[in-house]
């Protein structure tokens, strides 16, 4: 269970990276448009390698991730970049929350689905 926790805050925090490290790039607007599905991606990963607490997983990683977000902003002003907060703190944390969650509920049901499709195919 820690394996799959694991597995799918680092593909977040991957994500997070690559996206700061191609800020400038001239294919940015694509990149991000693939960088957006990362919240998805990392819980349907999650959710699939989980042996049990499968939706809790995916949502216990919107919380890590709304965090991480976060904190790679914060890294991103430190170092002199742009970042638009919305309102306060707790604002931008709030709306950044129900973005993961919205994510990651959909990609933890992808992750459920393809589970139950290889079990039975096997």
């Amino acid at each position: 269970m820690l394996k799959a926790f694991l597995t799918g805050i680092c593909i977040y925090t991957f994500g997070c990276i690559i996206y700061i490290v191609t800020l400038g790039h001239e294919l940015i607007q694509l990149i991000e448009l693939i960088l957006l599905g990362t919240p998805g991606f990392s819980a349907f990963v999650a959710v699939y390698l989980s042996p049990r607490h499968k939706i809790a997983m995916g949502l216990v990683l919107a919380v890590c991730q709304t965090f991480i977000g976060q904190l790679m902003a914060y890294f991103y002003k430190s170092f002199g970049g742009h970042v638009d907060n919305i309102g306060d703190i707790f604002t931008t944390l709030l709306i950044i929350f129900l973005y993961n969650l919205t994510l990651c509920v959909i990609g933890s049901i992808f992750g459920l689905i393809c589970g139950k499709i290889y079990k039975k195919l096997d």
